[in-house]
């Protein structure tokens, strides 16, 4: 868990979101002041329970703003409406035709002019609420999906502030010269990528990141494949499938990895990049895997 600290002292108790399971556990905050940090998808979930119990107050503190969009809309999953937002999905022969770094660059303006065109207002109305303006590209850092936030936030339920600039006793004093009472505060600003069962001079997770060929093999070895490790736009378990599919498709012998220099050229970082399109990302698993075996 990725710890804040804070200037001054707070009486109250300061713990992170890894802890939560209740509002109930693992503190009562029934009938206490929260403040929750960090408006990714965990901080707005937090905050919009904690606001649906016996909590007396909830304040959600973000420091940067990011695009927040809904989980359902007219009742189906927003991703339903989202082409292209899983590894299976089949990308246009006129897009499959492009050279990988062209057919991201048209993949990520057609993202953002519909992210724009659909959300747009959305965005503006949170910043109305007290949140702060998102990035300018929807893509560069991961969305937030929020079901609740926006009505919860027009009710009083919720109530945003900016960054924390100081405690003091349970005064918690924001950057806007803001201030309110909290018994509380959620850390919910992330988590370190660490594997502690591997020495660093193998994984070095230094950066929060990892440099992977395809996203899933170490560039200087043949017997380390990582499996879990990404940050798409969409659900995280059907891009690991096509990572468990790639490195079966090595171990079985049916696809040959290139030479460690190559592996090295095109390795990327796969937590710390602008987007990562799960269709795209799926065809150019399935793209690799047919061209090394043909060799």
């Amino acid at each position: 868990p990725k710890q804040v600290t804070y200037d001054g002292t707070f009486s109250g108790r300061i713990v992170h979101a890894l802890t939560y399971r209740a509002p109930d556990e693992p503190i009562e905050t029934n009938g206490k002041h929260v403040v929750v940090v960090g408006i990714g998808t965990t901080g707005c979930e937090l905050a919009s329970e904690l606001a649906r119990s016996h909590a007396a107050s909830v304040t959600l503190s973000a420091r940067s703003g990011n695009w927040i969009l809904p989980k359902r809309i007219n009742g189906e999953a927003a991703a339903k409406s989202a082409p292209l937002s899983h590894p299976a999905d089949t990308v246009p022969a006129v897009m499959r035709m492009l050279p990988p770094a062209l057919r991201q660059w048209v993949m990520e303006r057609m993202t953002e002019r519909a992210f724009k065109k659909r959300f747009g207002a959305r965005m503006k109305r949170f910043h109305e609420l007290g949140l702060p303006p998102p990035p300018a590209s929807p893509l560069t850092k991961r969305p937030t999906l929020a079901q609740d936030l926006m009505e919860l936030l027009e009710s009083g339920a919720i109530t945003a502030r900016p960054g924390i600039e100081r405690l003091d006793g349970k005064t918690v004093t924001f950057t806007d010269g803001s201030q309110c009472e909290a018994d509380l505060i959620l850390n919910a600003v992330g988590y370190h990528l660490t594997y502690d069962y591997l020495p660093p001079d193998i994984v070095d997770t230094r950066n929060d990141d990892l440099e992977l060929f395809m996203g899933t093999v170490h560039p200087d070895r043949y017997d380390l494949f990582i499996v879990g490790a990404s940050r798409p736009m969409g659900a995280f378990w059907p891009i690991a499938e096509a990572q468990a599919q790639f490195a079966a498709a090595v171990l079985s012998g049916s696809c040959k990895l290139p030479p460690t220099m190559e592996m090295r050229r095109r390795a990327e970082p796969i937590l710390n990049r602008r987007s990562f399109n799960p269709a795209l990302y799926g065809l150019s698993i399935r793209e690799e895997i047919a061209r090394r075996a043909r060799r």
